[in-house]
Order: structure tokens, then sequence, then C-alpha cells
């Protein structure tokens, strides 16, 4: 529909407007699932539109997604399909069988909208985005008090109560015998959950999307009474204070390096799993990767590129590698940095090194 909305509108083939479409909702799908990507295309043939979603690696139709992954992406299309026709939406619980990391993204999205289009959501819902900033700010709780319902801008002690209670309880069941790790992004789940096949220990890794929410949930875990439990930040250049330590959970793990990709820098494990053909030396491949970034403009950069010192570990471990992972698995013949990390990985294992490369995240989650 909106394809063909462009071909009346905007005078297009169909050709060129499912181009354009993809673009328009591709953007759209990437606030909630980054990794995924939507295929949109005209078969002239069967004069039909074809879609399907690429879930990382995975070419799938939209109806082989989980049920709420595809309740999720139809209500955000929805919504945003409509916004020339309405001025308000009305939305019933629309984070059933979604998990708490997806209901949090859903309503960042369901702010996004309404302030990028100027229109009124409202959204009837038991989410606990309720309490949570911004969305607290715009929440109304409709409370049973002396036999009729009150509406209050806050919930009252009962259920702040009864919330903590279950919080607790909840928490206290998970990291009864398993681990809990909170992580600040895709690249740290994935890695931590590869060590923990590695190690044959059972991790639960939680992606919770920024530094930031991961030392307010190690502010929160501070006050419970739980061990179990442990959060994994980067460096950044940027060593946590005394005053920062002592308001955090003791679990919590500050990388020494820049970022969880300065870990995948050791040039006797990459000279290995080079595929690159044909081969050149992997310091002058790292410094092709670092020169292709722009943003790594410190000092060490600077120096690093202008020839005045070389790719010492010093070095290594302050840039980020983040900026040019991707750079570096291509430079050596990876089509994907997942692929590349696994098997840099792997090969660390085979060379003994591992314990010693992830010592901070090994010794304190798999030993």
């Amino acid at each position: 529909m909106s394809a063909e909305k462009v071909v009346d509108k905007q005078n297009k083939t169909r050709e060129e407007s499912t181009k354009i479409v993809q673009e328009e909702f591709q953007n759209l799908l990437q606030r909630l699932f980054v990794e995924y990507q939507i295929n949109l295309s005209w078969n002239i043939g069967s004069r039909k539109y074809e879609s399907s979603i690429k879930k990382y690696q995975d070419e799938l139709a939209f109806n082989q997604l989980s049920s709420g992954e595809n309740a999720l992406i139809s209500l955000i299309f929805a919504v945003y399909y409509s916004k020339d026709s309405f001025q308000g939406f009305l939305i019933d619980e629309p984070e059933v069988h979604l998990n708490w990391q997806l209901e949090e993204k859903l309503f960042e999205f369901f702010d996004w909208f309404s302030k990028e289009y100027n229109k009124q959501l409202i959204i009837v819902t038991h989410s606990r985005a309720c309490f949570v900033k911004p969305f607290s700010e715009s929440t109304q709780f409709f409370i049973w008090e002396n036999n009729k319902i009150v509406i209050k801008q806050k919930p009252d002690d009962s259920l702040l109560s009864a919330l903590s209670g279950d919080i607790v309880k909840i928490i206290g069941g998970i990291t009864a015998e398993d681990k809990i790790v909170y992580v600040e992004d895709t690249r740290q789940k994935q890695i931590l959950e590869k060590l923990s096949q590695l190690k044959s220990k059972d991790v639960e890794v939680v992606e919770l999307g920024t530094c930031e929410k991961v030392k307010l949930q190690a502010k929160a875990f501070k006050k419970l009474n739980i061990t179990n439990v442990f959060f994994l930040i980067d460096g950044d250049n940027k060593p946590l204070t005394s005053t920062d330590k002592a308001a955090l959970h003791p679990n919590l793990i500050q990388l020494q390096k820049y970022s969880i990709e300065n870990y995948f820098l050791d040039q006797d494990i990459l000279s290995v799993i080079d595929l690159s053909n044909p081969k050149k030396p992997i310091s002058g491949e790292l410094l092709l990767a670092v020169k292709e970034v722009s943003a790594q403009n410190f000092v060490a950069v600077k120096t690093l590129l202008t020839g005045e010192t070389s790719l010492t570990k010093e070095v290594l471990d302050r840039l980020d590698a983040s900026a040019f992972i991707k750079n570096l698995s291509r430079n050596l013949g990876f089509n994907d940095d997942k692929v590349f990390m696994e098997k840099y990985i792997d090969e660390a294992q085979i060379q003994g090194k591992i314990d010693t490369l992830f010592e901070e995240v090994i010794n304190k989650l798999f030993a």
C-alpha cells in the first residue's frame, strides 16, 4: 500500500517505489531491531510486491518471526502508515508477548512518533515503562480508592510496595542458581555468550543499550542482597572514580581497555585467522583499519597516524576498536565481523590464550 502511494503521488515506477519504501520502513524498523533488514521488491512476473525480513543471517517471511516480534513490527508499521489519516491513536496493552527490553523500545518509539508527527497516543498498559522516565512523566494511574476510581500522577505506596516485592522475587528466582549479566550492547552480549559456551557455564546475558543504563541497574541491585548478578561496561578511557564505585554493585566490571572489541587485536591470533589473499603484515592491516576511521582523533591516534608512534599495546588499548573492527575484519577477508570474532575466540582457545585475553570477565563470570 505504501509503495502504491509512492507510485500514484510521486509518479514513480514500482521498482523505484519499492526502494523508497524499503528505506523508509527500514529506518523505522531499526528503532527497535538494529540488526534486522527489510527486503521489498516488485515481482514483474506475478505483478505483486514481495517482502521478507533478514534477521541476523537468516532470510525469513514475516510470519516466521516470533509472535512478539510480529505483533510489535505490525503495530509500529500500522501506526506509522496511518500517521496522515488520524490525529490520535488508542492502543490497548501493546506490551503483550514482549520482553522487558522490547517494551522499553516500543515506548521509546511511541514517544518519538508522538513528538515527530505531533500526534496524540493514549495507551492503556500494565508495562513497567509506566515507572521509568521519560514515560512516567506522561503516565496516569487509575487506582481503586474509597469504592471509586481515582486518577493520580504517581502510584500509591501500596502499589509501589507490591511492585518492589515482585521485582525482588523475580530477580531472586532468576539469580538463585544461574548468573545473570547486564551488558551495554549486542557485541558484548555475543562475546559473553560465546565465552560461556567455551567454558560450559550457564550465564544469562541481558542487553540494556547504554553504559548509563547498566550503571543505573548496578545502583539498583546494590540495595538487594543478590550475589549472582553482574554488570559489564566498556572502559572508554574513563576509569570509574572511587565515588562511582562506592555507589555501584561490587560485581560491576569495567573493562581496562577502551571497548570489548579491543580484545580482538592480538596480532599472533589475527595472523593465523587471516583469510585475505595475498596476506599482508597484520600491523599494516591494523594501521589501515584505524586510518579508515576519522573519528579516532585523540592524541594517541594523531601520533600514530603521523608516524610518531607505533602500534604498541598501550596505544591499541586506548583506541576505540569498536569504530574500526568491521574494517579490520573486512581487510582480513571476513564478510561478517561476528564470524570474525567467533573465529578469533576459537583460535585464542586453541593457542591457550583465552584466559589471559579475557581475564577480566572470565575470572568473574566463568571461574
